[in-house]
Parts: structure tokens; sequence; C-alpha cells
């Protein structure tokens, strides 16, 4: 392997290392999958259908069966993997609360456990702005107010975002330094915006409409 010129970036920065991504088959955990792939790290994909990933398994990932609602799957998905990026979580319009519950809360817990179980020790957690309480026409940062999850005044982030992945992200991540703490667990969380760009088929449809 070459090494990098004397003041040049090392782009493979993860080399040895090997990283399992939760909904790797995804917009978003696609891309990161392969930001982790061009950084030089070993990518396992953990998805509940390992063969619509058969295009990053050309690329150099490894798909696994796993799935939010199976702890035992979790637990086998990170088995001698020490890094975990939490990417799968419920979106959409088609679900009810329950299954958003299911999947981005008590899925949440699960994963936590799975991973202390599997003798991980670090999470990169992708949360969202939606944990934020949304102000009109002002900055918002992460001093921001959250998301108000008991509903006890109005939430503009309801007309913004569906209220149902607001109130759940916002909870998951609470569960996830929680459980953090608990297990002894590392964990980094992210919260991008909306997001869109190759391979998406929402956001990116409603912007060039």
């Amino acid at each position: 392997m070459s090494t990098p010129a004397p003041g040049a970036p090392n782009t493979r920065v993860l080399a040895g290392q090997c990283v399992v991504v939760t909904g790797a088959t995804g917009f978003l955990g696609s891309h990161i999958a392969l930001a982790l792939l061009d950084a030089g790290a070993e990518v396992i994909g953990a998805v509940r259908t390992p063969a619509k990933g058969a295009w990053l398994v050309e690329r150099g990932a490894r798909m696994v069966q796993a799935d939010l609602t199976d702890r035992a799957s979790l637990v086998r998905a990170f088995a001698g993997v020490p890094t975990i990026v939490s990417n799968a979580a419920q979106g959409g319009h088609d679900a009810d609360m329950a299954t958003f519950e299911r999947v981005n809360c008590q899925g949440l817990v699960d994963l936590f456990d799975a991973a202390r179980d599997a003798g991980s020790r670090r999470i990169v957690h992708i949360s969202s702005t939606a944990v934020y309480r949304t102000r009109l026409y002002a900055r918002m940062d992460e001093t921001t107010r959250g998301y108000d999850t008991d509903k006890r005044r109005f939430n503009w982030s309801d007309v913004t975002t569906d209220w149902r992945y607001a109130r759940t992200k916002t909870l998951a991540e609470r569960l996830a330094w929680e459980r953090a703490a608990t297990h002894g667990l590392a964990l980094t969380t992210l919260r991008p915006g909306p997001i869109y760009g190759s391979r998406d088929e929402k956001a990116t449809a409603i912007l060039r409409a």
C-alpha cells in the first residue's frame, strides 16, 4: 500500500477498522457506507434485505441480515465489530405511532443492548434536527429548545415534520445517551437536517417540483 506524500491528506484514515452501518441500503446509509469504504474501513451493512445491497457489495461492503425489531439479529451483526453507525430508523407517512415507537425507541434500546452483548465499544447515532423545537425566522443551533414530546404547547415542528418522527427521534436520542452511560459505550450523536441528492426518492423530488 502506498504512503501519502508528506503534507498530503491521508484518505484512508480508517484502514484496518471495521464498522457496521444499520440501514446501509437506504439513502443516507448508503452514502455513509461509501464514505467509510473510501476512508479504508471494512464496512458491514446490517439491513433487513441484504439483496438490496448487492451494488454496495460490488463496491467492497458486506451485507448481513438484521432488523431493529429483532435484537438477536443485531447481536449477530455486531459480533466482533468495535464501531456501529446507528442509522436505521422508521420514517415516512405509512406507519402508525406504535410502529414508530417500536422501531425508533425500543429498537434503539435493543441496538445499544445488542452492542454491549456483542462487545462493541463505540456508537455513532444518526439523530435529526427534528429533535429541536422549530423557531420561525430565527436562527437555530444546538442550544435551541428541544421538541416538546408531551405536546403541551403548539409545535411549529408538527407543521414542518411528521410529529411521530420528531417525537420518537427525540426520545431515541435521550435513550441513546442513557444506554451509552449504562453500558459504558462511547457515543457521538449527529443531527443532520433535510438531506437530498442521488438515490433520494423523497426530498429531491419535492425540490425539483
